[in-house]
């Protein structure tokens, strides 16, 4: 502990040690210890969500959180499809013992090849909603941060940008009328 009261380290390349509350200088690595943290916890709240439609997903504003949710998700999309493809693998393993056994494993196989069914539609199911929220996270990223409105879609007179333009006009007119005005009286 430091003077303070607060937890140090000496992580990272340099041997800084963590600022204060873990602050900005983190573990010398470029993020803090809070910013670690709550990346990990995006992470875990997407891919448990995930398996589970969705029901319990947090929507924090916080860019590690976020960037979390956005691995998690795209994780979540490469575990799902593994999972979707060991499930087509045991459900054809269970049809095709059933059929080269001429029905004798039936006992066997086609519990297989349903946990095979089950474990597909799961698989399937949890890429579709992971795959769904990083269609989100990319809709996110491209809004603009001035309207907030997705990039390149058609400005109305109600965005900032616009007034702004058009103040810029009004303003490059009224030099121009000014000189002209000018130059007529020294004429």
């Amino acid at each position: 502990m430091d003077d303070d009261g607060n937890w140090f380290a000496t992580w990272g390349a340099d041997g800084a040690a963590v600022a204060k509350n873990y602050g900005s200088e983190g573990l010398g690595i470029g993020i803090s210890v809070r910013d670690a943290w709550s990346f990990a916890n995006g992470f875990r709240n997407a891919v448990v969500t995930n398996h589970v439609l969705g029901v319990g997903r947090e929507n924090i504003d916080d860019e590690a959180f976020q960037q979390g949710q956005f691995a998690g998700d795209l994780a979540t999309v490469a575990m799902a499809a593994a999972e979707t493809y060991g499930g087509v693998i045991l459900t054809e393993a269970g049809i095709g013992g059933t059929i080269a056994s001429g029905g004798t494993l039936s006992v066997v196989t086609a519990p297989a090849a349903a946990l095979g069914v089950a474990i597909t539609v799961e698989g399937t199911t949890t890429a579709g909603v992971a795959l769904g929220n990083v269609a989100i996270h990319f809709a996110h990223g491209k809004k603009s941060q001035s309207t907030g409105r997705l990039k390149g879609a058609k400005k109305t007179k109600h965005d900032k940008g616009v007034r702004r333009d058009k103040q810029k006009y009004n303003d490059k007119k009224r030099k121009k009328d000014d000189w002209n005005q000018n130059r007529n009286k020294r004429k």
